[in-house]
């Protein structure tokens, strides 16, 4: 039986693709590096953040982290926007009394999810948090089953990369795989989605239909 639905958190939740590569282009002439595009952005969004960082500029400087905490991320959080179908669809778990958990590789999404206003609606938030290794593991999506004292089996992940349903078929939950991060509905599948979607909405109509 369904009891918990857990989320990622950029491009599945949170329409964060324009404010994320805004606020790296604003850091990237800080610091006198080329800027970079939403292509490249997508491509990478689903990574770390230090991983994040060595893919688009292929280094990581020391510099780097103080100036984005303080400059850069509030901007980006504030540019941010929820999906418009993501707080109906979190209504509508919490009327059916669902457990509610996000699995992120953000480096401290309690903060960033409460700066979206959306923090009450979850039972756990796990992030990629020093000893946890990061999506595509599956550690991440098994601390938030541990901390929510669930089962796998009646669990699903929601998540719009590759990473997303590796982990979440690593850790034996099953994966609903959004295409609106990007990615096509046979990489989803052949990554583990065990259903492949195209928005918020459907996810919705899914759990409407009893389907689980």
């Amino acid at each position: 039986m369904l009891t918990t639905l857990i989320f990622d958190l950029d491009m599945t939740l949170l329409d964060s693709l324009s404010p994320c590569t805004r606020g790296l282009n604003r850091m990237a002439r800080h610091f006198g590096m080329p800027e970079t595009t939403e292509e490249i952005v997508l491509k990478h969004i689903s990574l770390t953040t230090e991983a994040f960082w060595k893919a688009v500029y292929g280094k990581l400087e020391p510099g780097w982290f103080p100036y984005f905490l303080k400059e850069i991320l509030p901007q980006v959080n504030a540019e941010t926007k929820c999906y418009p179908e993501a707080i109906p669809l979190l209504d509508y778990c919490k009327s059916r009394q669902l457990l509610l958990g996000v699995a992120t590789n953000r480096d401290n999404p309690w903060l960033d999810i409460a700066a979206f206003g959306i923090a009450h609606y979850f039972d756990t938030v796990v992030g990629a948090y020093p000893g946890i290794r990061p999506k595509p593991d599956p550690d991440i999506v098994q601390e938030v089953l541990k901390h929510l004292g669930v089962p796998a089996s009646c669990a699903i992940f929601t998540g719009d990369s590759r990473s997303d349903m590796k982990a979440a078929k690593a850790a034996g939950v099953r994966g609903i795989g959004l295409t609106q991060g990007g990615i096509t509905p046979e990489e989803l599948s052949q990554n583990g989605a065990s259903w492949v979607m195209g928005n918020l909405n459907e996810v919705r109509e899914f759990l409407e239909r009893d389907l689980v």
